[in-house]
């Protein structure tokens, strides 16, 4: 019982200890100022332009004229389609290529003929896959300028034919070119 008193007696001195002294009063923390909030302004309607009551289509869009216009895509003659026997023999003419050539100097490609290619896209490509050059003969050969080489980089070259409307022919097809 000595022991409840003893803890009790602590208790009464500490909370004497934290009680503020007699006629000192409390002082509370500013209250906030109140904060306006002010409403959003309201969205105003978009209203679409409206035609003059007055306004007329210039020519009606009926069903015949539709009609008309279908028979007329369906009726155009489309060009006839190359047929791939010309593609058959196309490639790398082997016979007159070197896969090497000098730094500093021209490449010279060769490709066979396809009969009614109007020309040849060539195309040079680094080792990246990366196009460097891209330009259009008539020829079967094309000889590329030394100044699109770099020592140290290896290329690569494809043509392929393109006929009288501008259509590719065939896949293109070439060759590795080592610059030595």
């Amino acid at each position: 019982m000595q022991r409840y008193l003893i803890i009790f007696l602590l208790a009464c001195i500490s909370l004497a200890a934290c009680a503020p002294a007699q006629g000192v009063q409390p002082t509370l923390p500013p209250s906030p100022t109140p904060e306006i909030i002010t409403p959003l302004p309201t969205a105003t309607e978009i209203k679409r332009a409206t035609l003059p009551p007055t306004w007329t289509p210039e020519q009606e869009v009926t069903p015949t004229a539709i009609e008309s216009v279908a028979t007329q895509v369906v009726n155009t003659p489309i060009p006839p389609a190359t047929a791939l026997e010309v593609c058959t023999t196309f490639g790398e003419d082997r016979a007159l290529n070197k896969r090497t050539f000098t730094l500093g100097q021209p490449a010279q490609v060769f490709w066979t003929p396809v009969a009614g290619a109007a020309q040849y896209s060539i195309t040079l490509v680094d080792q990246t896959g990366a196009s460097v050059y891209v330009d259009y003969t008539a020829d079967t050969n094309f000889t590329f300028e030394a100044t699109l080489f770099e020592a140290g980089k290896l290329y690569g070259w494809e043509a392929y034919p393109i006929d009288n409307i501008g259509q590719q022919m065939c896949l293109g097809r070439g060759a590795e070119l080592f610059p030595g």
